[in-house]
């Protein structure tokens, strides 16, 4: 479980010593899900999951509560009340929070959906402690930390809160931050000095880090490991390293602050993190949170007066991929440039814009070939996106047309004066799908190389 200002453990939250007055009245129904009726949900109206992609534990409220925001640490909004909840983590459909809070005897995991609604607790064990929630990539099961008998061992469960089964059965050794591989093969964790990894049952139990190092989280691609680490004090910072353990890295600098409760971003190259380096000397535990870049390069987006910790980056799902693929051979259906223009554009994508592109139900021709119908009931397409020439460092995001908001996710980062391409696999409103580029002037060129019946 993590600690306030990442004084006890790991960094997550307040900690077991927390004793709040959580407005939700539940019966002890031991492993199975017990909806709640008596919380105060939202405050106001959450809109689209999309719009506020970070969810984090704060006091600014008065009681330690889970809140949302944007990327840009704007659009704040409470989903509970009174709760003393802690550790926020995004279900991997984007439509559901799972937390741990306290119930009265002991902290217990709950679910709500992402605007605060439909508040379930998953375990309702009294006199147990359940902290440190972590969704299996698939959404069926959450690993979790258990605490009874004096130990705390490294368990799963059912996304209901059935079938639990303890990993890791380790007497008096504490083992907690569970972080799942994103291929659902493997879990980190750590005990309180290293930062371990095992087979999703329990098995090839692995130790990562060199030295000291908790609270794991796994990148979205599958390649590295953020963890906090006190080894260069008196302090702690956030370190990153392959997921095999090699390479480890120092990104924060704080020295004698407290940088704790590492989350990555969905595009694997940015990691969020809590803290106190711009705390008064009145509240040393005042903590905000913060972004890095894996070169080190931190912006900071809360700024208050509170306590905020334990930040959770919505990882967007994939795109539905039904059927077979069909290879066909790449035609372009885009180039935005005046004197090759191919498709409804000829000029450049200027910052901020977002243009439509149809990619489904037509008939497309490449040079030497048949005509190829992509048809209009297609349910993704595989398009090789190229971006040329941006006038400033840049990203593309491509999604399908009925999304209505943004993804706050890159397909393709783009630095000045470059030419650069990528592979984007993405499903269709229809036929359509929109392309953003967020900064500077680019041109865009698109070629289809298949689509997913």
């Amino acid at each position: 479980m993590r600690g306030r200002s990442g004084q006890v453990r790991g960094g997550r939250g307040r900690g077991v010593a927390a004793v709040g007055a959580l407005t939700i009245l539940v019966a002890a129904v031991l492993g199975v899900a017990v909806p709640v009726t008596s919380v105060t949900g939202a405050e106001s109206a959450v809109p689209a999951a999309s719009a506020k992609t970070i969810a984090f534990t704060s006091d600014r409220d008065g009681s330690f509560d889970i809140f949302v925001m944007d990327e840009a640490g704007g659009q704040v909004t409470r989903l509970t009340t009174g709760a003393d909840a802690y550790d926020p983590a995004w279900s991997p459909d984007g439509d559901r929070i799972a937390f741990h809070a306290w119930n009265q005897t002991s902290y217990d995991l709950f679910v709500m959906g992402a605007d605060g609604s439909n508040l379930t607790n998953l375990t309702a064990t009294p006199h147990e402690l359940e902290s440190d929630a972590a969704w299996s990539p698939d959404g069926d099961r959450i690993a979790f930390a258990g605490s009874a008998d004096g130990k705390t061992d490294i368990f799963v469960m059912a996304a209901d809160g059935s079938n639990r089964v303890d990993l890791t059965n380790t007497p008096a050794v504490y083992e907690e931050n569970p972080s799942w591989s994103p291929d659902g093969t493997r879990i980190a964790f750590d005990d309180p000095l290293r930062v371990w990894a095992m087979d999703a049952d329990g098995t090839d139990r692995v130790q990562l880090t060199s030295e000291s190092g908790v609270d794991p989280a796994w990148s979205p691609d599958g390649t590295r490991i953020a963890f906090q680490s006190s080894r260069d004090g008196p302090g702690s910072e956030v370190y990153v390293m392959d997921a095999d353990g090699s390479d480890e890295t120092r990104l924060t600098t704080s020295t004698t602050k407290v940088d704790v409760s590492p989350g990555w971003a969905p595009d694997s190259a940015r990691i969020l993190f809590a803290s106190n380096y711009h705390a008064g000397t009145a509240d040393p535990d005042e903590m905000d949170l913060y972004v890095t870049n894996l070169a080190g390069a931190v912006t900071r987006l809360t700024n208050n007066a509170y306590t905020e910790d334990a930040p959770s980056w919505r990882v967007l799902a994939q795109a539905p991929m039904a059927g077979l693929y069909k290879s066909i051979t790449p035609v372009r259906v885009l180039d935005s440039r005046p004197g090759s223009q191919v498709g409804p554009y000829a000029s450049p994508w200027g910052a901020g814009q977002a243009r439509t592109l149809t990619v489904a139900g037509i008939t497309v021709t490449s040079a030497g070939t048949n005509p190829v119908v992509i048809p209009a009931g297609a349910a993704a397409v595989a398009l090789n996106v190229t971006g040329v020439f941006p006038t400033q460092a840049t990203h593309l995001t491509v999604w399908p047309d009925e999304q209505p908001t943004t993804p706050l996710a890159s397909n393709l980062n783009l630095p000045p004066c470059d030419v650069r391409p990528n592979l984007v696999l993405t499903a269709t409103d229809g036929g359509w799908i929109k392309i953003y580029n967020i900064s500077g002037d680019t041109h865009v060129l698109v070629d289809i190389a298949g689509y997913f019946e």
